[in-house]
């Protein structure tokens, strides 16, 4: 019998849809960063660091999927940043 360790495969942003809407955020930003517009990007991740259901040892071919979420404590990380710079943050 052999095990391996089953690893999170992260979200493809890369997908055309994606690629296109990048592409008409960057027309609307452009034309207002050439105006002198501060412009501030926010981003927002959650990490899960109570769940480690997902990093366990299964037998090949075994899925590692759950009937039911159960909700456990996380870390949510916000931070923004501006044209000028100026960094924000957020840890709840």
């Amino acid at each position: 019998m052999s095990y391996r360790r089953l690893v999170h495969t992260s979200y493809l942003a890369n997908n055309p849809r994606s690629m296109v809407l990048r592409q008409q955020y960057a027309k609307i930003m452009i034309p207002m960063l050439l105006e002198g517009k501060r412009i501030i990007n926010i981003d927002e991740s959650s990490v899960p660091f109570m769940d480690y259901r997902r990093f366990k040892w299964a037998r090949r071919g075994t899925k590692n999927t759950f009937a039911r979420k159960e909700l456990t404590p996380k870390v949510n990380m916000i931070v923004a940043l501006d044209t000028e710079g100026h960094v924000y943050a957020s840890l709840t």
